[in-house]
């Protein structure tokens, strides 16, 4: 990584995950496989990478095995407490927690997406997008993907699992609900 031009983005499209001798990637029948694509979202990651060189950097250089988790980064907004998960999971109320923790997803095999009822965003247990008439609104509605699965926050010997959900989920996976159903249902 040390110029711009060692900076590549691989795009892979219909890429299976397989357990053989740990997680590896295996590709189906019609699966992409693209170097440096010229998407908007390649060159905003690119300049993304470009601009943080020097923390990626250090983050790899830092890493002292082979496991696929890296140490974390806080991202604290400015006059909020920062806990520890252990303090966070004896607290006598739920809320919103700041904590010092490396994030990993809890199952990868795990349903990134769910259908709600457009009007109430009453989840409902199926695959299909047909108009239904929801019970709890009482109205014939279309059913919406929304982003949601689960994570473990871990710092320490203390863990904790968090569900993401929304816009937050869609920004971390960096795909939007509609695109998350779309690849489930294959």
């Amino acid at each position: 990584m040390e110029t711009a031009t060692d900076l590549i983005v691989i795009l892979g499209r219909s890429i299976g995950i397989s357990t053989y001798q740990g997680l590896s990637l295996q590709s189906r029948f019609n699966s992409t496989i693209r170097l440096d694509p010229n998407y908007p979202q390649a060159i905003e990651l690119i300049n993304w990478a470009k601009a943080n060189k020097t923390m990626l950097l250090r983050r790899t250089s830092n890493k002292t095995s082979t496991s696929s988790s890296a140490p974390p980064m806080v991202v604290t907004p400015a006059g909020q407490q920062v806990i520890s998960i252990a303090q966070m999971s004896s607290a006598a109320s739920m809320g919103l927690f700041y904590v010092e923790a490396e994030m990993a997803i809890s199952n990868e095999f795990q349903e990134f997406c769910v259908l709600e009822c457009s009007g109430c965003k009453q989840k409902k247990r199926t695959k299909d997008r047909k108009d239904f008439q929801c019970p709890k609104c009482n109205r014939k509605s279309a059913l919406v993907p929304r982003c949601v699965f689960q994570i473990d926050l871990t710092h320490g010997t203390a863990t904790t699992t968090s569900s993401i959900s929304g816009e937050l989920g869609e920004k971390l996976l960096s795909m939007t609900a509609e695109d998350i159903f779309d690849i489930t249902l294959r």
